[in-house]
């Protein structure tokens, strides 16, 4: 199922992401303030993390859920075991 559509304006200059999207059905607004460099951590931290990966399901498992949570946070979603429709993480 799709989603309602939302309005929305993105700005990014040299080192910040500014984006309001509205959601008129939902009567939502979201402000979204991040700084490219937080980004960039972000991506240093999961390629930090995805080295550290053994291959091995059950040693990796702690691993992977904080990857996980950084995907979701750069994507400024949140995933929840309840939602069946959680599109923030595609699971």
């Amino acid at each position: 199922m799709m989603g309602n559509p939302t309005i929305g304006l993105d700005f990014q200059n040299h080192n910040m992401v500014f984006g309001v999207n509205f959601n008129r059905i939902d009567k939502v607004i979201q402000l979204q303030i991040e700084t490219v460099q937080n980004q960039e951590m972000n991506e240093e931290k999961i390629a930090q993390l995805e080295a550290q990966l053994t291959g091995d399901m059950f040693a990796d498992m702690d691993i992977k859920d904080q990857i996980h949570k950084l995907k979701l946070e750069a994507a400024g979603g949140s995933c929840d075991i309840d939602d069946p429709e959680c599109e923030a993480c595609g699971s």
